[in-house]
């Protein structure tokens, strides 16, 4: 996140700043791991890093909620807007795995919805190394922002995408059904 930041940063033609390099490597982090323990039963971690999240899980929850705060904090330095975009986002964040209709319903939250997962990490990415630096320099959109925050969503769509796929030919190889394999390949 912090290089994808890094990156928009230097498409638009901003000055380097630590700030906004360090909120979307905060947020990100945080909303990662966050989102990996509260959707453990819809779908496993399935890494390598498995059981380090299972015998760890305090410290990553811990750590995932200082960086949250750390990824605020920092974002209210940068100005009143970057961090009114940073907390909606992750409001929305939260939303995306609550329960919003009945239990009955085949699309009970955001996150039952196929190909949402990709797109929302992609645009909340993009919102966070794009369009945060660019509302902390305060100066007008210009195209630079709209390669840059296309640039960074396109990018982490595609790598969200790709590991859809290949966690459900690892679910194929094993017989066992997940959710991408359930709703459409």
């Amino acid at each position: 996140a912090g290089c994808l930041t890094f990156t928009a940063m230097l498409l638009q033609g901003l000055p380097i700043k630590p700030n906004p390099i360090l909120t979307a490597s905060f947020y990100v982090y945080a909303m990662h791991v966050l989102n990996r323990f509260i959707n453990r039963k819809t779908s496993s971690i399935s890494s390598f890093r498995e059981e380090s999240y299972l015998i760890h899980e305090k410290l990553y929850v811990t750590l995932a909620a200082f960086s949250i705060v750390s990824a605020l904090g920092i974002s209210l330095t940068m100005g009143i807007s970057p961090f009114l975009v940073l907390f909606s986002i992750s409001l929305l964040g939260a939303v995306y795995n609550m329960r919003l209709l009945s239990s009955r319903s085949r699309f009970s939250s955001l996150r039952d919805i196929p190909g949402s997962k990709n797109i929302s990490t992609a645009f909340a990415w993009a919102v966070a190394a794009a369009f945060l630096p660019r509302l902390e320099a305060g100066s007008v959109f210009n195209c630079g922002l709209f390669v840059s925050f296309f640039f960074t969503a396109g990018i982490v769509f595609i790598r969200s995408a790709m590991s859809d796929i290949l966690d459900i030919q690892r679910v194929r190889l094993i017989g066992q059904e997940r959710l991408p394999v359930l709703f459409g390949e």
